[in-house]
């Protein structure tokens, strides 16, 4: 039986939310017009601090704590958590459109109207600092108002992690932007490339000059001394060609400046439509990626694992492996509870099937 760690969501009993944006347990007075509290009246009441409606919301205490930030779901009949001080990651959701057309994203591409303005709200209400991932579709097709967002949005002690395809940076009018706000000092950039050449590349993203658009925006930020994380996300496809794809970021960045992120495929969005083309079996995808941090080592490229559970790994490279799965949506077996491992483990996605945790085995 699957162990889920945290919730993230909860319905309301009676009533409805009127405001986009709450701060659990915040004070009457927030002039921000998206944004209201929520304040504990005692026996699982809860009072909105601008509207006074009193709602039965039992459940919230358990998915949130005192300063977290919660946004409005299903119409105003529920709440999910959006910024928390009881997790290490915490992520905002900007767009969901975006220009590429990648074969496995777990966030398909829906031409809907953008979250600048409620997740701004959101960040500037959240008193914990951190880092914070900035997230889409793609944030960058909203330039200024990507921009406003982590400029206004920003707190000592903050960082961001921005999700990016990376084309937008091929612009070194724009990177000079970030530079000119200090934010290339504040931000992770995560940027994945799907292969060594623009053919392997493009055929990922659906789109005819992708790999030098994102190439070049690679460039432009490790000339301006950004951080970067380089995502490779692990599939039948792109796995040949690994070794080649790390080889080339190396020839072109050196070995300083950024760091090579290895990921195991989600089954979630398109990648669930076809997900046992896209998927290599455990074995194979071991033994690749022990050739891979090999050469990985060779070149002096730090390297990390995000997503594998580490039973899944050959035992030489755990120590790359990250708790990367965020914790209300990664889920354990029975066996896991005597696993050594446990506490530094990823575990699976809660949308990995019943039968994938049976596979699990401890260390």
């Amino acid at each position: 039986m699957a162990e889920l760690v945290r919730l993230d969501h909860t319905l309301i009993k009676q009533g409805g939310l009127r405001y986009p944006v709450y701060v659990f347990g915040g004070t009457d007075d927030l002039a921000d017009p998206f944004v209201s509290s929520l304040q504990g009246e005692g026996d699982g009441f809860f009072r909105c601090s601008k509207s006074r409606e009193r709602l039965s919301i039992p459940e919230l205490s358990k998915i949130a704590s005192e300063g977290d930030i919660l946004f409005t779901i299903h119409r105003g009949r529920g709440l999910r958590v959006a910024l928390t001080t009881n997790t290490h990651q915490n992520t905002l959701l900007l767009t969901e459109q975006c220009n590429n057309n990648c074969t496995f994203c777990s966030q398909p591409p829906r031409d809907l109207p953008h979250y600048f303005d409620y997740c701004l709200s959101a960040l500037k209400h959240f008193e914990a600092a951190g880092q914070v991932g900035l997230t889409g579709g793609e944030p960058t097709l909203h330039w200024q108002s990507l921009l406003d967002l982590m400029v206004k949005g920003y707190k000592p002690g903050r960082t961001y992690h921005l999700l990016s395809h990376g084309r937008t940076f091929s612009k070194a009018a724009l990177v000079q932007e970030m530079v000119t706000n200090k934010l290339h000092e504040k931000t992770l950039f995560g940027i994945p490339i799907h292969g060594a050449s623009a053919s392997a590349h493009d055929l990922v993203t659906n789109v005819a000059g992708s790999w030098d658009e994102t190439v070049a925006g690679l460039i432009n930020l490790h000339y301006v001394g950004a951080s970067i994380e380089v995502r490779v996300v692990v599939t039948q496809q792109v796995m040949p060609i690994v070794s080649e794809t790390l080889a080339l970021i190396h020839s072109i960045m050196g070995s300083q400046g950024y760091f090579i992120a290895l990921m195991r495929l989600e089954p979630t969005g398109w990648a669930k439509r076809h997900f046992n083309l896209l998927k290599p079996s455990v074995i194979t995808e071991g033994q690749m990626l022990e050739e891979v941090i090999s050469g990985c080592e060779i070149r002096n490229q730090s390297v990390k694992l995000y997503n594998y559970p580490l039973c899944d790994l050959p035992s030489s490279i755990r120590k790359y492996a990250a708790q990367s799965i965020s914790d209300w949506k990664n889920v354990f077996g029975e066996v896991c509870s005597s696993c050594d491992g446990r506490k530094r483990c990823s575990g699976l996605f809660s949308s990995e099937s019943e039968q994938r945790l049976s596979e699990l085995e401890p260390l």
